[in-house]
Formats: C-alpha cells, sequence, structure tokens
C-alpha cells in the first residue's frame, strides 16, 4: 500500500510542477489563463484546481 501513496504523491508532485510551469512560463500564460477563465477557474488555489 506504501508504493501506491508513494507513486501518487510523486505523481501530484508533477502535476503540481507542470501546473506552475503552465502558470509562470510567458509563452503559455495567456492561453492558461483564458483557460481557467471560461472553466470560472481563475481565482482557484493549485490544491483546488
Amino acid at each position: 500500500m506504501t508504493v501506491v501513496i508513494d507513486k501518487l504523491n510523486e505523481i501530484n508532485g508533477v502535476i503540481k510542477e507542470l501546473f506552475e510551469f503552465v502558470r509562470e512560463d510567458d509563452s503559455t500564460k495567456d492561453d492558461f489563463n483564458e483557460y481557467l477563465s471560461t472553466m470560472g477557474a481563475l481565482n482557484a488555489s493549485p490544491a483546488q484546481m
């Protein structure tokens, strides 16, 4: 069971890093913000995503 939890934590870390990159990178920031606004999630925290 701990192997599964470790893998899920690893996947979660990768998703967080990807989210941060897309949110902060100049080439993707505008498109990502537009995507979030169409979902109604522009003000959502990473934890809420």
